[in-house]
């Protein structure tokens, strides 16, 4: 399950109750947070072959469930709120 607004600062993987694990990568300013992770369900976790924390706004993971390969891209891109230089920001830097 991906998740937008994640509150945590920095990169990592957590385990969690069990067998879940969480991905995430965000950031932590003065007046707010902003963050992406991945909730993953024991067996996905298990089948969790790599994931790259791309930004505070953006992550992938790559997981082989056998016959298929698959990537899972978690994006939270500025809402329609945020400043114009956010935005801006946002979409050129991809």
């Amino acid at each position: 399950m991906g998740v937008q607004e994640v509150r945590w600062g920095g990169q990592g993987k957590l385990k969690i109750s069990d067998g879940m694990s969480f991905i995430y990568s965000g950031r932590v300013t003065e007046d707010h947070g902003s963050g992406v992770g991945l909730l993953l369900s024991p067996a996905a976790a298990r089948a969790l072959e790599s994931y790259e924390c791309i930004s505070d706004r953006l992550l992938t993971a790559r997981i082989n469930c056998g016959i298929i390969r698959m990537t899972i891209v978690v994006c939270y891109a500025p809402t329609d709120v945020a400043e114009v230089e956010e935005k801006d920001q946002f979409y050129q830097s991809f």
